[in-house]
C-alpha cells in the first residue's frame, strides 16, 4: 500500500522577481486533497483559498527561507 504523503519528482522554475530557478518538490496525496477540501469547503472565501495555495506553495519549495509572498 502507497503511503498517503508519498511524493517525487522535482521540479525547476524560474521565479522572475528572484531572477533565478528554485526547485520544487511534487506536493503529497495528502496536500492535495487538503486543499481540495479547502477549496470546496470556501468557495466564497478567496483569502482563505489563496493562503492555502500560498502554503502548499511554500512547504514544495527546496530553497532555504523560499516565501511566495
Amino acid at each position: 500500500m502507497l503511503k498517503g504523503d508519498f511524493a517525487s519528482g522535482v521540479t525547476k522554475v524560474y521565479v522572475n522577481s528572484l531572477g533565478k530557478e528554485v526547485a520544487f518538490k511534487e506536493i503529497t496525496v495528502t496536500q492535495q486533497k487538503s486543499l481540495s477540501r479547502i477549496m470546496i469547503g470556501n468557495e466564497q472565501r478567496k483569502d482563505i483559498i489563496y493562503d492555502a495555495q500560498c502554503a502548499t506553495i511554500n512547504s514544495a519549495a527546496l530553497a532555504d527561507g523560499f516565501d511566495v509572498y
